[in-house]
């Protein structure tokens, strides 16, 4: 089955930047997808390798009576294809508009971005499935980064306050100028660089010249309105210390995503796309409140009747001072957010939820794509290395470790001893996993909505709940990778199905695998 991904890759917009990052994961896990360009008469400079993947996805056959077609652009423009139709969008505010309704019912499915669009599009009253397909970063970096550092940069204050977004009221450019010019004066060692860029860019320079005019002695600024390429992007969040959009609406926020990957603390609004990933442990969230949407002269889509959300400019300030002033501080959770988003935004991830999308859609057809990725990115920490360091532990901290991996707490008094005795009177440690895994408690955390999972380091029992948003077929196979590092043979997968198709809990199954004797020998060699 092959994918025809219709969208942008070569201009500077929201979805070229995720429909590169999503073709690049599409190819890397060898599921077959097909690039219809929509050329808007750019041509960004991208590196080599991507520029030659994307001519190639461009040229590539068309394999007619079996294609699935991805309309990655605003629903204005969805037409309906051959085969499969699946629209793929974002949207800011709390309502979309009136005129996308119609245009989404018209496909077979909508995907978006991020939790917050998942709960609008509902709102909505769509007729079809909405899935969240997670945005990804490409793992790797780019190392030339250092010799195309933006010319300006060293000639600018050691502290520098970096802000990435296009000159449109959303983006909330005024509540940024406001908070900095009155917070920060020229005198100490700050800039704010502003990245940015519009139709008319004098008028810009004039706008922030008129607004610094305004307080009598406001901190420096550095406006950026080049058009730079990744190399150099990458020099830019390579040599600022903190990121800062008061935004009043994403849906999803990729230059916070970008600053997160690169250990950059992060200040944002306290709603959006953007809280897949920022949370008041890995950022600095600002309160807002809401306030009716005017209309926008760059999109017809803007109405009053939907709201979104205005940053508190006195809650902004303190935490640009925050961060200018405990640099440890910010630099922990900027480090805590780069956690985060290299085990939750990966490649394999963002193709796994595309593919459990696409199998929920076509009965299981794509079944194909779905054996070629893995669960879980390589380098990430699985939950047979953390049972294995368990089972080198003696009772009481054994006992610990489990209460804090699968209930997420830790064991009360009574409950330590009980288990504790248990062990002293020659019940094995294995049994104590599944007498916990069998659990009420242990049930309720499993079968927890997934949007809840927000923290940077998984816990056993969260691992386990990402497995549960897919089908049986891919629950099973999903646990014979993490817990067996092999695919399940078909006497396995046929008894595991068997055995749900007839009311048999998800717990259960991971219970009967991770107690049966291969898994046993593998954590305690």
């Amino acid at each position: 089955m092959q994918i025809v991904w219709k969208g942008s890759v070569y201009d500077h917009s929201g979805y070229s930047r995720a429909a590169r990052e999503y073709l690049l994961a599409l190819h890397s896990k060898g599921i077959d997808v097909k690039l219809d360009l929509i050329n808007n008469g750019y041509q960004l400079n991208l590196p080599p390798g991507q520029s030659n993947l994307f001519r190639q996805l461009i040229e590539k056959p068309n394999v007619y009576g079996n294609q699935v077609y991805i309309l990655h652009q605003t629903p204005d423009s969805w037409k309906r294809m051959p085969g499969l139709t699946i629209g793929f969008t974002y949207w800011e505010t709390s309502k979309i508009p009136d005129h996308w309704i119609s245009k989404c019912n018209e496909m077979d499915a909508v995907f978006v971005s991020s939790e917050h669009n998942v709960q609008v599009m509902r709102q909505a009253g769509l007729k079809v499935p909405v899935f969240k397909i997670r945005p990804c970063l490409s793992p790797e970096t780019l190392h030339s980064f250092s010799s195309q550092v933006p010319y300006y940069i060293h000639q600018l204050p050691q502290f520098r306050f970096l802000s990435i977004f296009t000159w449109i009221e959303r983006k909330g450019y005024d509540l940024l100028l406001k908070a900095y010019f009155e917070e920060f004066s020229s005198k100490e060692d700050v800039v704010l660089i502003i990245k940015t860029g519009a139709h008319n860019n004098q008028k810009i320079e004039e706008l922030i010249a008129a607004e610094s005019r305004k307080y009598k002695d406001p901190g420096r600024y550095y406006i950026d309105l080049s058009i730079r390429n990744e190399f150099e992007m990458e020099g830019l969040y390579n040599h600022c210390n903190a990121f800062v959009l008061p935004s009043r609406g994403e849906g999803i926020g990729y230059p916070m995503l970008e600053a997160g990957k690169r250990s950059l603390p992060v200040i944002a609004t306290a709603w959006g796309g953007h809280l897949d990933f920022l949370n008041e442990e890995n950022s600095y969230l600002i309160p807002y409140h809401f306030v009716p949407v005017k209309p926008q002269s760059h999109y017809h889509g803007y109405r009053s009747d939907q709201l979104w959300a205005e940053a508190s400019v006195e809650h902004l300030k303190q935490r640009m001072r925050n961060i200018f002033v405990k640099n440890k501080e910010a630099a922990d959770r900027g480090n805590k957010l780069k956690i985060f988003i290299d085990q939750t935004f990966t490649y394999d991830q963002a193709a796994m939820d595309l593919s459990f999308a696409l199998n929920q859609l076509t009965g299981g057809r794509f079944q194909d794509g779905t054996n070629k990725i893995n669960s879980y990115h390589e380098n990430e920490f699985r939950v047979m290395e953390k049972i294995h360091q368990l089972f080198r532990c003696e009772s009481s901290e054994y006992i610990n470790g489990l209460f804090k991996e699968l209930l997420m707490r830790e064991p009360k008094p009574l409950e330590l001893d009980h288990y504790r005795n248990l062990l002293f009177s020659g019940v094995s440690k294995i049994s104590i996993i599944g007498a916990i895994l069998q659990s009420d408690e242990c049930g309720q955390h499993f079968n927890q909505p997934l949007n809840t999972l927000n923290r940077y380091n998984r816990t056993i029992i969260e691992v386990f709940r990402t497995f549960n948003e897919y089908d049986d077929t891919v629950f099973v196979k999903c646990l014979y990778r993490e817990l067996l590092f092999r695919e399940p043979d078909e006497g396995g997968m046929y008894g595991f199905i068997n055995i749900l198709r007839h009311g048999g809990s998800r717990i259960s199954v991971i219970e009967s695998i991770l107690t049966s004797p291969e898994c046993v020998a593998l954590f305690t060699k």
